[in-house]
Order: C-alpha cells, then structure tokens, then sequence
C-alpha cells in the first residue's frame, strides 16, 4: 500500500484575478496560481526556499482546491532525502516569479514522488500571462525584482587580477572613471525577449551563451543555478600564457531567451527544443549543444574563452564539430542477452571446467541478471557471488582463442563495476587481462589468427577500463611491465591498438579507432593540465626540459603514424569521426614535434578527396541519419587539414 500524495492548489489574489484580469490583460486568468505538495502529513512548498507545515496551516489559510496525484510507494526517508538535496536548486535567491517558483517546486516534486505533471493549467499561467501585451512590458520589471544581477568589479589599479564578483557600483577603484566603470558593471547575465535586444548583445560582448529555455520545462530549471554559476565563475578566467587580462566588460556574458515570448529569436536559431544553449563569438554562432548536461555546459564555455583569448598556436583555429563530436571517452555498456550468453559459454568450457565453478558462474549470470542494462558504476553496483574472479581468471587463461568471446563480452560488462574494475587493476596477483592482451597483440600473437570476435571484444574491455582514472593508468602504464615478458603496459595496448587499427575488417576498425580515442583523450587531459600550469608560472608554451619523459613524445608519434594511416584508409564514418577526432585532439595540444610530424605524414590530397567524399555522401544519402553522419565526418576532416596546416 502506498501514500497518498496531494496538490493543494491556493489562489494569491483571492479572486481579483478572475475579476480584473480581462481589463488588465484582455486575457481571461481565473487565479494567480500557488501550490504545495502534501505527502505524509506534511505540505511542503517553495517560498523563502522549501518550507514546511502541517496541512493547511499556511499563512493562505485553507486550499481551494485539492489534486490528488496518486500514491507514492516511496519510503518516507527516501522522500525527506529528496527535498533536502532541492533545497540546494530551490533558495531564496533563486526565486523567480515567472521562471522558478512555487509551481515549479511542486511540478519536480510531484514527478518524483508519482510521475506525473500537476494540471497544465497551472504550469502554463506565466507563458499565459507573457503571451499579452501587459504582461511583456512587465517582464523586465519582473526580471529586475526576482533576478539580482551577478557583476564583476573593476580591476585593481596596478594589479593583474582576475574580475571578482561585485553588487554595488561604490566598489570601484576611485581611480576609475564613471564611464569605465559603468561598463565594468555591466551584467553578465540578461535577457533577451526579441532579436534587436539580442543583436545589440551581441554587437557589444565578443563571448555570448543564450540559453534559449520555457517556463513549463524542468530541464530547464535544473540546469538554470548551474549556468549562473558558471557565468559568474567564468568571469575569472585566465587564458593560458597570458598576465594580464583587462577588458572593458564582461569576459562572458549569459542571455535568457524564453521561447514562448520570444518567437522571432527562435524562430532564427531553429529552436526546437529547450534547453538548447547556443554559443556566440564575436557575433557569429560558434557551438551548440540541447540538454542539461553540465559538463557539456562547462566545456563549451570554456573552448569559447580560450579560443577568444589563446595562447596556443591552435587555439586560433575554431573547431566546432570536434568539440560536440569528440569530447566523449567511448564506453561500450550495452548489457548482452545474459541468459544467451552464458549458454554460449557453457558450449565452450568443458564439462568439469563448469561444475567446479557452476556457483560462482551462476552467481554472476544472476547479477547481471539482476541489473537493467545502462551503466554499472558508483550508484549501482553488481551483488557478486563469493570468489567471483576465480571462474574469469581460470577460463580466460585456459579457453581457445575461437572459444574466448562470449567469456569477454561478459568481462566486458563486468569491468565496468568498480569492485571488479579494481580487482583486475589493482589486486589480481595474475594480470589475467594484461596477459590477455599480450597474448593476442601483435607483440605476442607469433602469426597466431586472432579471430575477429575475439579482437572486437577485447578493444571493447580496453575502452571500459577507461571508465575510471585507475583503470586508465593500469592501460597506459609506463612502470609496470608484464612479468616474463619484460614489457610495459602500455607497450602492450599500443600493440593491440595498431594492429587492429589497421584491420580490413570494419567492425575491429570500429573498436579500435574509440581505443585511440580514449588515448587520445587522455593525452589532451595531460597536455591542458600542463599547458594551464605553464600560464600560472607566466610561460606559454609545454616544458622543453625532459620532454620526452614528461610528454611521451615518441609514443605519441607512434599513435599519431598509426591513427593518420588509418584515417585515410578507411570510408567508415564511425570509425573515421574518431580517428580524424583523435588525430585532432593530439595534434591541437601537441607540442611543435607532434604538429610537425602531422604535418609531414598526412597526405594533404588524400584527405582532401576524403572530404569531397563524404560532403557528397552528406547530400545524396538516403537516410537523414547517414547524412548526418556523413556531414560530420566532412566537417571534422576540414577542422582537423586547418590544424595541420596552421603555422
């Protein structure tokens, strides 16, 4: 049996609304809508943040109408948990008459609670009220009384700082003039509700978001706290290499465009969906990316900042496509037909193989069972039988080669939960895996035929282990070598990694070239780090001394050769948006070595002919999605012939 949740539904303007709203308005509103949530005896509702009291006993007296929204089967601990972790998005000062208010706390909450929307009627008042002339010469007013400008100071007279946030004019330096000051004060997020205001936005700041949203959107209000808070942080930013930054206004500068009201920016844009944040430099569309991923949101930001203050050679040149195409470590987590799979695998281990491990296999069978596909990680974890890894170790030492995949594809899976992932890294007295990979590498494979299957799946083990710092190390280890082998880790998996590169079989390229991505990556993790710490002591440039040993530059050469060579070889557009994405992301970061050998080993007209070829295919093909795909791929090859050709 579950419990009952309830909307109590008030009316502020105890029935003005209804009386006065045609003359107002000539719109018909029946009542200024308020409303809380009432579940296990207690109402809750967002005013002076999330408030609590018993049912009804509000400052508005009694409700005027109660919703029931159903029962919730959640326990009552699991309910408090969920509104202290909002009481973080809903605060004081994030309230908002017409973006984030009372209805919208028990919109998210109700979907929580019963998975369901409270009426429309109530969630649509502000798009209804904003729809008539009165109510948009009112938004800006609203906008001022319930949004408080986020504004940087001034800089110090004779100091290189960074902006700080500011509120009062009266902070800046007496050395500065009203004028100066005035547009130091500018603030850094504003809205916009028609294309004149949003052009002369953009004709003023060189960094521009617009964060096109809707009232009735939840997503949309999710991410809200976090993009003021990036704006505002963002005001700090310091490009790599460079001392001093002082400008007249804001670095960045945020602009909400509410696409129920404002029809004609969205219309312009090709706004079909909310959020959608578009990025502006120097007035012209640079990225855009729909949804409330805030990493997505982050890293966005920051390419349009260090690419309107670079410090990098590369840092001149835009690369749009590469960053919303190739930012991504690929994991594959797609959870198999479990029960097909270990009846495939019980084909191929001998009969006494299996009932001396017949509990731990059907333990494991069972947790993978048990879990729903998506992606095991910290908040869901697989209910593991006692002695698990004794079975894996066992049977991936011992099965043929033509016998190993199904037992790989369920490693595949398995790796992605951390006790796992951490046995196989940190605890396994056997390196089972890294003698897997030596074994069907390149380095130990002797001529030995590696099927295919086999291939793919282990390059689909190499890219989970990529799931967590940890795992990556133990891939890329440089110390730690294979015992009687006397080889390095990472000499290993560039092994596997070249020879499957250049496969002639589509599906291992597939594997393979998100393998180099995920190297790739993680270069370009490495080499940003170093490149900010070089701007901090006040360089511009990656360390010179013991470059080798710090940046690895003869491997990276090695990846690059290879990744380059297959590029060019292959008509695949997967496999072929990563490879041009990891040659890219090595090259943009690299150091004049790498960029020199990019340069030298690319066949300029090859590439060209490859691109002709798939911005052909992006017109001609059938499908929408293939032409996409198609167009993609055109794109990214000419970011990544620009990067090797800049000076």
């Amino acid at each position: 049996m579950g419990t009952k949740v309830q909307l109590y539904v008030y009316d502020l303007s105890k029935g003005m609304a209804r009386m006065l709203s045609m003359q107002l308005t000539g719109t018909q509103i029946d009542a200024i809508w308020h409303t809380a949530v009432v579940v296990n005896g207690r109402e809750y509702y967002f005013g002076s943040g999330i408030e609590v009291s018993m049912p009804g006993q509000t400052h508005l007296g009694p409700p005027q109408e109660i919703v029931d929204m159903g029962e919730t089967m959640l326990p009552e601990d699991v309910v408090e948990a969920f509104v202290e972790s909002m009481k973080e998005i809903y605060t004081p000062d994030k309230y908002h008459l017409l973006e984030n208010n009372c209805n919208s706390f028990s919109n998210e909450f109700c979907n929580f609670l019963v998975g369901k929307d409270i009426p429309s009627h109530i969630t649509g008042l502000p798009a209804q009220f904003l729809s008539t002339p009165f109510g948009q010469s009112l938004r800006p007013f609203i906008d001022n009384m319930f949004r408080p400008n986020i504004q940087p100071t001034a800089p110090a007279p004779q100091a290189a700082s960074a902006f700080q946030p500011s509120t009062t004019a009266q902070q800046a330096p007496a050395s500065v003039s009203t004028a100066t000051a005035a547009a130091i004060l500018q603030p850094i997020l504003c809205t916009a509700s028609s294309l004149p205001e949003l052009d002369a936005i953009l004709a003023r700041h060189r960094c521009v978001v617009v964060d096109f949203t809707s009232m009735t959107c939840p997503p949309c209000r999710a991410i809200a706290p976090e993009f003021e808070r990036l704006l505002e942080e963002h005001q700090r930013y310091k490009p790599v290499g460079v001392r001093c930054v002082t400008l007249p206004r804001p670095m960045i500068v945020g602009v909400k465009v509410e696409v129920g009201t404002a029809r004609d920016i969205a219309t312009r844009y090709g706004i079909t969906a909310t959020p959608t944040f578009v990025y502006f430099l120097d007035g012209k569309q640079f990225a855009e990316f729909k949804g409330a991923d805030r990493h997505e949101l982050r890293s966005n930001m920051e390419l349009l900042l260090y690419t309107a203050y670079p410090s990098h050679p590369h840092a001149r040149v835009a690369t749009p496509t590469l960053e919303a195409a190739g930012r991504s470590t690929v994991l594959f987590v797609q959870s198999s037909q479990v029960e097909a799979i270990f009846k495939k695998l019980k084909e191929f281990v001998s009969p006494d193989d299996w009932a001396r491990h017949e509990s731990q296999l059907f333990g494991l069978q069972r947790a993978l069972g048990e879990h729903k596909g998506g992606r095991i990680g910290e908040r869901e974890k697989l209910n593991l039988p006692p002695d698990w890894h004794i079975p894996i170790e066992h049977l991936l030492s011992t099965l043929p080669v033509d016998k190993l995949f199904p037992l790989l594809d369920i490693v595949r899976i398995l790796i992605l939960d951390d006790q796992v992932r951490s046995f196989f890294v940190d605890k396994d007295p056997n390196n089972t895996l890294m003698k897997l990979f030596y074994r069907f590498g390149s380095i130990g494979s002797e001529g030995t035929a590696v099927p295919r299957t086999v291939h793919l799946m282990l390059l689909r083990v190499a890219c989970n282990l990529f799931s967590s710092p940890a795992g990556v190390a133990f891939v890329l280890d440089t110390q730690k070598e294979l015992p009687a082998h006397n080889v390095a880790h990472r000499n290993i998996t560039t092994a596997v990694l070249i020879e499957t590169l250049l496969s002639d079989d589509i599906q291992v390229k597939q594997g393979a070239s998100a393998l180099c991505l995920n190297i790739a990556l993680e270069e370009r993790k490495l080499r940003t780090k170093l490149l900010e710490s070089a701007g901090a002591t006040g360089t511009a440039s990656l360390p010179m001394e013991d470059e080798d040993e710090i940046l690895h530059e003869e491997w990276c050469c090695e990846v690059l050769a290879a990744a380059l060579q297959a590029l060019i070889g292959t008509r695949d557009d997967d496999a072929l948006i990563r490879l041009a994405s990891s040659v890219a992301h090595i090259v943009r970061y690299g150091t004049p070595t790498l960029i020199e050998l990019g340069s030298t080993l690319v066949d300029t007209a090859a590439l060209d002919k490859l691109k002709a070829e798939k911005r052909g295919e992006a017109q001609t093909r059938a499908l929408a999605a293939e032409r996409e795909k198609a167009g993609k791929a055109a794109k990214l090859l000419g970011e990544l012939s620009e990067l090797l050709t800049v000076s």
